[in-house]
């Protein structure tokens, strides 16, 4: 159990490293048998406020963008500012990365910002960039498109190798309503799932908009993950609609205990939120 646990720590060449720099928004860097370290940046947006005209927010990012370094992958999951906001990326040293998003106007945003290698994603689709394969998940956004990445050593992939991938699975529905990334986690093991589950329980009248952390588990689970990382915990209400809003951080820690609780003692599988703007080291298999 203690082996799948990450730890801060230092650049560790057969590692996976994990930091997560606020929401949805986390750097990986990712080892292989014959490359250095691949670093890949998952949705880029670090800006204090966010999504649906500033009425949602979370805390800044310890990190600054500019500071990052150099990256060989940008994935964008959606176009909702949760997931990508062009200030932010227009700072980040991405010349040479690829940059996979979910829909055309994305494209066109990525590209006015001097970036050429763009690609559109959908479900089921498959790139190849830097050593590594990268597949698009089933995903619905709280506006617009979203999808996940599926992201393996290319190696790996061809050898075969199961359970290797890191899967950031970007917005999804409940499971009650749309069980597509269930089939996905069936089909394409993963280490380690970081799963965007919004602490706020989104709805419009009907079932949550969004999935929670408890079917977060189900598909760790269903992709045979060793270690899950909710992420999006931290947002709340911002301004006047914070007033008329009922979510309150008793809900998330009971969410968060509920998944906990959920998981047997000898359960392979450990849930681990990361503190933002440090490293994780995952330790292998």
């Amino acid at each position: 159990m203690t082996a799948s646990l990450p730890a801060p720590a230092q650049p560790v060449a057969s590692s996976l490293r994990l930091m997560h720099l606020r929401h949805t928004s986390v750097l990986a860097e990712i080892p292989g048998g014959r490359a250095s370290l691949r670093r890949v940046l998952f949705d880029p947006s670090l800006q204090p406020s966010f999504s649906m005209q500033g009425l949602f927010a979370a805390p800044p990012s310890p990190r600054r963008g500019e500071a990052l370094g150099a990256l060989d992958l940008v994935c964008i999951s959606s176009s909702d500012p949760t997931s990508f906001d062009p200030r932010t990326l227009a700072v980040l040293d991405a010349r040479r990365a690829a940059v996979l998003v979910p829909d055309d106007s994305v494209a066109r945003r990525v590209r006015h910002l001097g970036l050429t290698k763009v690609r559109v994603m959908r479900p089921g689709d498959v790139a190849e960039t830097a050593g590594l394969v990268v597949r698009a998940s089933p995903g619905r956004g709280v506006v617009g498109e979203a999808i996940g990445f599926h992201v393996m050593d290319r190696d790996e992939s061809r050898a075969g190798l199961p359970g290797r991938g890191l899967w950031h699975t970007g917005l999804l529905p409940p499971l009650e309503v749309d069980a597509a990334a269930s089939t996905f986690a069936t089909l394409h093991p993963a280490d380690v799932v970081l799963a965007c589950t919004w602490g706020l329980r989104l709805r419009a009248g009907g079932p949550p908009l969004l999935a929670d952390v408890l079917d977060a588990t189900t598909l760790a689970r269903l992709a045979g993950a060793r270690l899950l990382v909710p992420l999006g915990q931290e947002a709340r209400p911002a301004g006047v609609f914070s007033l008329v809003w009922a979510s309150s951080s008793a809900s998330l820690s009971a969410s968060l205990s509920s998944s906990a609780a959920a998981l047997a003692p000898t359960s392979s599988l450990a849930l681990r939120p990361l503190g933002p703007g440090a490293w994780y080291r995952v330790r292998p298999a």
